[in-house]
C-alpha cells in the first residue's frame, strides 16, 4: 500500500473526533440529526456518524462571491448624475491563491501608495474569491490610474480588476455602512463522502426546509475554534506570556526548521533573565529558519501562507527589543501583536458563549416559538454581519485593509437603535404563534452587555450571565479588544432559490441534482488534466483555461500523493448556497458532514522532501 505522503488518513481521523471539538466550543446539537427525533443521546449518535468529506483540497473547492445588497444597487451606485469628484469606488476582484496583502500591494502601485482601500470581506485563505475593495478616492483619479477590466500578475498569480463600480459613499465617512455588506454566496466541494445517497439527501434537504442552527466558526485555515478559545480565556486571566508562546507557534505553518527554532524561542521567552545578546541570537536563528524554509513556502499556489512567516519575523524583532529590556510580556503584547488579532481571539469567547445558549435554547424548545423567546420583528436588520477566516485572523496585518465594520461607532448606533426598535419579548402563546423559528434572536455576549436592551424570559435568558461564569469569560464585559454585545440569530434558512446541490458517484456512474441551483451547479462540472471533477470557479470563467488544483505541488510523487484522495472511490458533493454576511458556511456543512482538510505542515512536509 502507497504511504500517506499528505496524511489524508489522519487528518480524517481526526474528523472523527469533530464530536469533541464541537462541544469544545459549545455546539452539541443541530437542526438535521433533532428533525429525525429522539432523546439527547441519540442526537449525538446521529452527529456522530456524519460521513467525513475532503474539504478544501483544491482553491476552487471553497468558492466565496460576494453579492451587494439589492438597496445598495439602487441607492448608492452612482448611474453618471453626480460629478467625477464626488463619492467612492468598488473594485471586484477575482483571484486565486493570492494573499490579500499581495492584491493590496499591487492595487498601491497603480493606484498611490497613501490611497485609502479596504476589503469588504475577509476570506479563508484556501478559496477561489470574487469580492469587492472599497477605494476611498474620486472616481475619475481611480478610472484614470486603472483601466477596467485589468489582469495583473505577482508572483503568486495573477488576479483580476472586473469592474470598477463608481458609488455614492462619502470617501469620508469612518465606515462602511452595515446595511450595505454584501451576502456571500458560497460554492463547496466535498470529496471521498464514505455515504448512500439516501443518507446525504435526507440531511441536505432538512437544510432547505428547516435551516441550521447559526454557530460560529468551527476552523479557520486548519486552526480549531477550541484552540483560539483557549488562547482567548489566556487573555482574560492575564496569562499574556503563554498566549505570546502559542501565538508564535500558531505562525509557523508547519515549516520544519521554523517550528524547531520556534520551541527553542518559546524557551527563551519563559526566562524573565535572558539578555539583548540572548534575544539576538534567538533572532538570528529564527532568521536564519525562516530563510531555510522560504524555498518551499514562497512556492506559490501550494496552500501554504506566507505572511504567517512575515508576521513572526516582525514579532521575533519586536519582542528581542522589549523583553530583554523590560520583561513584560504585557508590554510584548502591546507592542509586538496586532490588536486585529487580538480583537479576533476575543471574538472567540462571545462565539463560543453564543454556541453554547443556541444549543441549550435548541434542545430545550426546538424548533418553535414559545413565550420568553426574543424576536426580531424585521427580517431586513443583519444583527450581526461579523465575518472572521483565516486572513483576518493571521494574515498580513500590517495595515488596516481588512478592518472591522462592526468597530466603528455609526455603526454600532445603528445596531443599538434597531435593538430597541425591532427586538420584542414574546409574551404568550398566542403572540408566539405570529412569528417563526427563523425570527427568534439570541442575545451575543460581550463588551458593554449591560447595555442589552432585553434577554430571553426563560431558561436562556437566566442562563445568560452564569453561562458566561461557567466559560470562565466574564471578564470579557469589560476588555475593550472584546466583542461588543449584540444579538444573532438562532436559526438560518437559505431561500430556496438560493439552494442547490450535485451528488456524483463516478465508481458506480450515477449522479443526482437538486434544488434551484442545482442545474447551474451541475453545468459548471468538468474533468481536470489529471482525470479529476472539478467545479469552474470564477476565476476560471476569466481564464478559460483547464485549471490544474494546487499547481505549485510539483514533482511526480509528490503530485500523486496530492491527488490520491481526491481520487477515492467516496462520493463527490457539490453545495451552491447564498447566506446572509456573518453566517459562516461551516455551520451549514457541519449539519450533514464531518470535515478533514489537508494541514499546512502536512503540504510542507510533501514539498520538502
Amino acid at each position: 500500500m502507497a504511504k500517506d505522503r499528505i496524511h489524508y488518513k489522519s487528518s480524517k481521523r481526526r474528523a472523527q473526533n469533530l464530536l469533541f471539538e464541537e462541544q469544545a466550543v459549545g455546539i452539541t446539537t443541530s437542526c438535521t440529526a433533532a428533525a429525525q427525533g429522539g432523546s439527547r443521546s441519540d442526537v449525538a449518535q446521529r452527529l456522530a456518524k456524519r460521513p467525513v468529506g475532503l474539504l478544501k483540497w483544491s482553491y476552487d473547492d471553497l468558492c466565496v462571491e460576494e453579492r451587494l445588497p439589492d438597496a445598495f444597487m439602487a441607492e448608492q451606485v452612482d448611474g453618471g448624475d453626480t460629478p467625477d469628484t464626488s463619492g467612492s469606488v468598488l473594485l471586484k476582484i477575482v483571484s486565486e491563491g493570492v494573499p490579500d496583502a499581495t492584491v493590496e500591494r499591487q492595487l498601491r502601485q497603480h493606484l498611490g501608495r497613501s490611497v485609502s482601500l479596504h476589503f469588504l470581506t475577509p476570506v479563508d485563505v484556501v478559496s477561489s474569491t470574487s469580492r469587492y475593495v472599497w477605494v476611498r478616492a474620486s472616481p475619475q483619479e481611480v478610472e484614470a490610474a486603472l483601466r477596467c477590466p485589468r489582469q495583473l500578475f505577482t508572483s503568486y498569480g495573477t488576479f483580476f480588476v472586473t469592474e470598477c463600480l463608481r458609488t455614492r459613499l462619502d470617501p469620508q465617512q469612518p465606515a462602511f455602512p452595515l446595511q450595505y455588506l454584501p451576502q456571500l454566496r458560497y460554492t463547496v466541494v466535498l470529496r471521498d463522502v464514505r455515504s448512500s445517497l439516501a443518507d446525504v439527501l435526507a440531511a441536505v434537504r432538512t437544510i432547505g426546509a428547516t435551516g441550521f442552527l447559526n454557530y460560529h466558526h468551527l476552523a479557520r485555515h486548519g486552526l480549531p475554534a477550541h484552540q483560539t478559545f483557549e488562547d482567548a480565556k489566556l487573555l482574560l486571566q492575564r496569562e499574556y506570556l503563554a498566549f505570546a508562546q502559542h501565538y508564535v507557534k500558531s505562525l509557523t505553518e508547519g515549516a520544519l526548521h521554523t517550528q524547531r527554532e520556534v520551541a527553542t524561542l518559546q524557551e527563551i521567552m519563559a526566562n524573565g533573565r535572558t539578555t539583548e545578546r540572548d534575544w539576538r541570537g534567538a533572532a538570528e536563528s529564527v532568521r536564519q529558519a525562516l530563510a531555510q524554509d522560504a524555498a518551499v513556502m514562497r512556492q506559490p499556489q501550494t496552500g501554504l501562507y506566507l505572511p504567517h512567516h512575515h508576521m513572526l519575523a516582525d514579532f521575533v524583532e519586536r519582542a528581542a527589543t522589549v523583553l530583554p529590556r523590560h520583561h513584560d510580556s504585557a508590554q510584548l503584547l502591546q507592542e509586538a501583536v496586532s490588536p486585529h488579532v487580538l480583537r479576533e481571539k476575543m471574538r472567540t469567547v462571545s462565539e463560543v458563549h453564543f454556541n453554547a445558549l443556541a444549543s441549550i435554547r435548541w434542545e430545550q424548545c426546538g424548533g418553535r416559538v414559545v413565550p420568553g423567546d426574543l424576536v426580531a420583528t424585521s427580517r431586513t436588520v443583519n444583527w450581526d454581519p461579523y465575518e472572521g477566516s483565516a486572513d483576518h485572523m493571521h494574515g498580513f496585518l500590517g495595515s488596516d485593509a481588512h478592518p472591522n465594520w462592526l468597530d466603528f461607532s455609526d455603526n454600532i448606533g445603528y445596531l443599538r437603535n434597531c435593538g430597541d426598535k425591532h427586538i420584542t419579548l414574546i409574551k404568550d402563546e398566542g403572540e408566539a404563534a405570529q412569528y417563526t423559528i427563523q425570527d427568534v434572536v439570541l442575545p451575543f455576549y460581550g463588551r458593554a452587555v449591560e447595555e442589552l436592551p432585553a434577554l430571553p424570559a426563560h431558561s436562556a435568558g437566566a442562563l445568560f450571565e452564569t453561562l458566561a461564569k461557567e466559560l470562565q469569560v466574564s471578564g470579557a464585559a469589560h476588555m475593550r479588544t472584546a466583542a461588543r454585545a449584540g444579538y444573532r440569530r438562532l436559526v438560518v434558512t437559505p431561500p430556496a432559490a438560493s439552494l442547490g446541490f450535485y451528488l456524483v458517484d463516478e465508481g458506480r456512474q450515477w449522479e443526482w441534482e437538486e434544488g434551484a441551483l442545482g442545474a447551474a451547479l451541475k453545468a459548471k462540472t468538468y474533468k481536470d488534466q489529471e482525470g479529476v471533477l472539478r467545479l469552474r470557479s470564477p476565476f476560471a470563467e476569466l481564464t478559460r483555461k483547464n485549471m490544474i488544483a494546487r499547481r505549485g505541488i510539483r514533482g511526480e510523487r509528490e503530485r500523486h500523493s496530492f491527488l490520491k484522495p481526491a481520487r477515492g472511490t467516496g462520493l463527490t458533493f457539490c453545495m451552491e448556497v447564498v447566506l446572509p454576511r456573518g453566517t459562516p458556511i461551516t455551520s451549514a456543512v457541519r449539519e450533514v458532514f464531518r470535515f478533514a482538510t489537508l494541514s499546512p505542515k502536512a503540504v510542507y512536509h510533501l514539498l520538502k522532501r
